[in-house]
């Protein structure tokens, strides 16, 4: 949350608030990376001895690496001109 005020936001300059915005997502992530550290603390003695689960593991399915198809992009890009 970026908590602006009404008349702050109006003075923001573009570059401003794409910094102010990539700030705040940054520290969303550092904080979902610390609670997937603790999460594995609390479920490791739980765990079996060859288990190989990592914070990594727990991480994972928050912030997936998707890449996108440029395929895709291109049929899509096609479909919005009509060609």
């Amino acid at each position: 949350m970026l908590t602006l005020k009404p008349y702050e936001f109006e003075d923001l300059q573009i570059r401003e608030f794409n910094a102010m915005v990539q700030g705040y997502l940054q520290r969303k992530r550092d904080n979902d990376v610390a609670q997937a550290y603790f999460t594995y603390w609390q479920l490791r003695p739980h765990l079996g001895k060859d288990t190989t689960l990592t914070p990594a593991d727990i991480l994972a399915p928050l912030y997936p690496d998707v890449k996108p198809d440029p395929e895709e992009d291109r049929a899509e890009l096609l479909k919005a001109f009509g060609m």
